[in-house]
């Protein structure tokens, strides 16, 4: 964990917040500006001054940051507070009754989210992740597929905090530094997120090398002046050049590279500072593709050109998405130029990467938002997977987030975490049970496909339903396979337990129901005796009776002994003749206490010769065997423990 060193402080005070919140409103649209009033005022209520100023200074800077990137009311909202969150200013449930119901529900999404994005710098090089590490580590995956704000907002963070590194002790700030250069600024460079991948780099670098950085920024600030003019005199001559063309919508703009890439290009080429040449970049932007060529033409025309510079990244581009045309120039005087050109919109997709074509402005979309996804997952991907080259920690981790998982989608764009080998009906069960249970058939791809098909990271998957369907034994077979994960087997079992014991309940129902209506037993009195039985419900007597784990003749026998007492009386109900069937009347000899008697065995459990027995003494009958384990027998047990006598068969005597 990083820790801050002691420094002086000059927070916001908080008595100026007038003066914020005129300077946010100008930068948010004018329904927002009573949920900043709230959100200020939240800040300002706190009772710790100095943290809760320290944190609405950074929430205005992202706030600041964010607009300046037209970004959505949620977007907006969620820089804004999520300092507040970060130090207990404010909790989520504060959330509505500070924005309000629609930006709440927004919010509970992003701030969750960008708390696992977190895990990233916490402790990604850990040797100790354990499967609850790996598990967040997905879900870190998830958030940043299904909504890209959440990696926007991430970086703002990061990049905030880099700009406050001198607060932190050398060895923490360098931590800091090392885990942007190492993880932020590759996320954004696989994004193409160059908005924050340049001032990333930049200052990361200066903590990571502080003296070359040092070394050369002083180069860099000697020829500063000379080089400011050069940049002037460039646009100037750009734009007297490009107007004579006639284009309209033309834009050119003009900087010195940042350190960062200087010192890579000293670095790939092997050059001193004074080595490298084209230290400036300009660049034009206009509206379409033609005017990009057009323009190339014009200035290979007025300037020679280093042939060996040249790259069409509008013909073939990045992988990221990036389009552009770079050449570099030789211009009198300052030497080598490379200029940059592009379409407006390549610029911004160039600033913005995923976030610029996919719009994550809240609530809107695009023509093909499952692409974008889909784009935005496989460049996460690799840049996990270049992650995962340092280090042997690493590779697992990869492996387990990746190789060994796969990414679906459904139909509303919402991503799937499943294992590998996982199938259409793998994914319904995993949307909702229901879903699982009535799924007949899928959709992968907009194609029908088996429900075994196996899923792969990308696919679209559309699961196709019958309100009347139900789930099919097949589906638990082992060849085809068609569900593996635990989940989806877990709930096709517990359907079929569910539905049997619903045929078991009414089974064992009909069949008691129909041999107490013989017995002439009233409801009132079965009522009376059901609660001597140990059935906290009917429901589970009947169930115990379908499945064979109690017999209808114990339950009778039950009952006529708590009704005659056991011990001859008349009883309130009569048995008919034919149902005397239920005791056999053959008798046994045993062993009583050295001696022995003439029994007969109870029509209950029908004990046999090796059985365990124990034998109840009747008033009429004599001794009625029962095997231990008979449940008419723990019941007569229980209510006449004085009737009951221990016995055993005797070995020579055979039954009559």
């Amino acid at each position: 964990m990083v820790k801050s060193r002691q420094v002086a402080h000059s927070p916001l005070a908080l008595d100026a917040m007038k003066n914020v919140g005129a300077d946010l409103k100008q930068l948010v649209p004018d329904d927002l500006h009573s949920t900043i009033d709230n959100c200020l005022t939240k800040y300002e209520q706190h009772s710790d001054g100095q943290s809760a100023a320290e944190s609405l200074k950074n929430g205005v800077w992202q706030m600041t940051f964010v607009a300046n990137m037209s970004a959505d009311p949620g977007l907006l909202l969620a820089a804004l507070i999520a300092p507040g969150v970060s130090a207990q200013i404010m909790t989520m449930d504060d959330m509505e009754a500070l924005v309000g119901e629609t930006h709440a529900q927004s919010l509970s999404a992003l701030l969750p989210a960008l708390q696992h994005m977190s895990l990233i710098d916490i402790d990604i090089f850990s040797h100790d992740r354990g499967a609850r590490n790996i598990q967040a580590m997905r879900k870190m995956l998830l958030a940043m597929v299904q909504d890209v704000r959440v990696v926007i907002l991430k970086l703002v963070e990061r990049l905030n905090h880099m700009n406050h590194l001198d607060s932190l002790s050398d060895k923490d700030s360098l931590a800091v530094a090392t885990a942007v250069m190492d993880l932020y600024a590759p996320l954004a460079n696989r994004l193409g997120l160059w908005l924050f991948k340049w001032p990333l780099e930049d200052l990361a670098f200066r903590y990571t090398h502080p003296e070359i950085y040092q070394n050369i920024a002083e180069q860099l600030a000697i020829s500063r002046r000379e080089r400011e003019q050069h940049v002037q005199a460039m646009l100037d001559i750009l734009n007297a050049c490009i107007k004579n063309m006639g284009l309209e919508h033309v834009e050119v703009q003009g900087r010195a590279k940042h350190i960062y890439s200087i010192y890579r290009k000293m670095q790939k080429k092997k050059l001193s500072f004074n080595q490298v040449e084209d230290t400036l970049a300009m660049r034009v932007l206009v509206d379409n593709i033609t005017d990009c060529y057009k323009v190339l033409s014009e200035i290979h025309a007025n300037w020679p050109a280093k042939t060996t510079s040249f790259d069409d990244y509008i013909a073939m581009p990045k992988p990221n998405g990036y389009q552009s045309l770079h050449t570099v120039i030789m211009v009198d005087v300052m030497g080598l130029v490379e200029v940059q050109i592009r379409t407006h919109s390549m610029h911004q997709q160039a600033e913005l990467g995923v976030a610029s074509h996919w719009q994550y402005k809240e609530g809107a979309g695009t023509s093909d938002p499952w692409s974008s996804k889909v784009a935005l997952l496989r460049e996460l991907m690799a840049w996990q997977k270049e992650l995962s080259k340092s280090s042997e920690h690493l590779s697992k981790t990869y492996q387990s987030i990746f190789a060994d998982r796969v990414y679906a989608f459904t139909p509303n764009y919402d991503i799937m975490d499943l294992p590998r080998g996982a199938t259409p009906l793998d994914l319904a069960y995993e949307v909702h049970t229901q879903v699982g249970h009535t799924c007949r058939g899928a959709k992968v791809n907009g194609k029908m496909m088996p429900l075994h098909t196996p899923l792969k990271t990308g696919d679209m998957v559309q699961v196709l339903t019958h309100k009347q369907g139900k789930p099919s034994r097949d589906w638990l077979n082992k060849s085809p396979v068609i569900v593996v994960t635990n989940k989806a087997k877990r709930k096709i079992a517990q359907w079929f337990r569910s539905e049997s014991l619903v045929e078991y309940r009414q089974q064992g129902k009909q069949m008691l129901f129909k041999e107490l209506k013989r017995s002439g037993l009233s409801q009132t009195q079965w009522q009376k005796f059901f609660p001597e039985l140990g059935y906290k419900h009917q429901a589970d007597l009947f169930a115990a009776l379908g499945r064979g784990e109690a017999a209808v003749g114990s339950v009778m026998s039950a009952a006529r002994s708590y009704f005659t007492g056991g011990d001859g009386r008349q009883p309130i109900f009569s048995l008919p003749q034919n149902a005397q069937s239920h005791e056999q009347t053959s008798q046994v000899r045993l062993k009583i206490d050295g001696g022995s008697m003439l029994s007969y065995r109870a029509g209950c459990c029908l004990p046999m010769r090796g059985d365990k027995v124990m034998g109840m003494l009747t008033a009429s009958r004599g001794l009625s065997v029962h095997r231990i384990d008979c449940v008419n027998l723990q019941y007569l047990s229980h209510r006449y423990p004085e009737k009951m006598i221990d016995i055993e068969w005797e070995r020579d005597i055979q039954t009559s």
